[in-house]
């Protein structure tokens, strides 16, 4: 992931879609990246100073709906 952090540090990142994979290095609460706040908050907002646009593929694909319901996005939303 050391690319993309660099790409993100001088600034060369324009947009960045999340998808739903789940990551137990990233959050142990073993939550898809589009719903995940750990990720997207603390790691690319505050840690890596990423100020862009940060959008979902879909948000009803079969590796989030495995994890959550369409009903609960609303508590997971960043």
């Amino acid at each position: 992931m050391d690319p993309y952090f660099d790409l993100i540090k001088i600034g060369s990142v324009q947009a960045i879609m999340t998808g739903q994979i789940i990551n137990q290095n990233l959050d142990k609460d073993l939550f898809p990246t589009t719903l995940n706040k750990q990720t997207i908050t603390y790691l690319l907002r505050k840690e890596l100073g990423y100020e862009g646009v940060i959008f979902s593929n879909d948000i009803r694909m079969a590796g989030l709906l495995k994890t959550t319901t369409p009903n609960s996005y609303k508590r997971h939303q960043v």
